[in-house]
């Protein structure tokens, strides 16, 4: 998308971002990095686990996340 932007080519980073913006959403649906760290150990990047003051994101938002990941079709 970036890259798109800065080559001028606006059709294509509004096409990226319209599949972005509901996982863009998602994940700002609860504090960071918790909604980070739960999507990156779906795709076995990291682990889940977090220390207070960090929480993990709820049942709700990782629904979302889950939702949203699979609409924006990045695998």
């Amino acid at each position: 998308m970036h890259d798109a932007f800065d080559a001028g080519d606006m059709e294509t980073a509004q096409q990226i971002e319209k599949q972005l913006i509901r996982l863009h959403a998602a994940m700002f649906s609860s504090p960071s990095p918790g909604p980070a760290k739960y999507l990156l150990n779906k795709m076995d990047l990291c682990a889940a686990e977090v220390r207070l003051p960090i929480v993990a994101p709820n049942e709700e938002t990782c629904a979302a996340i889950d939702a949203a990941y699979a609409a924006a079709q990045l695998d």
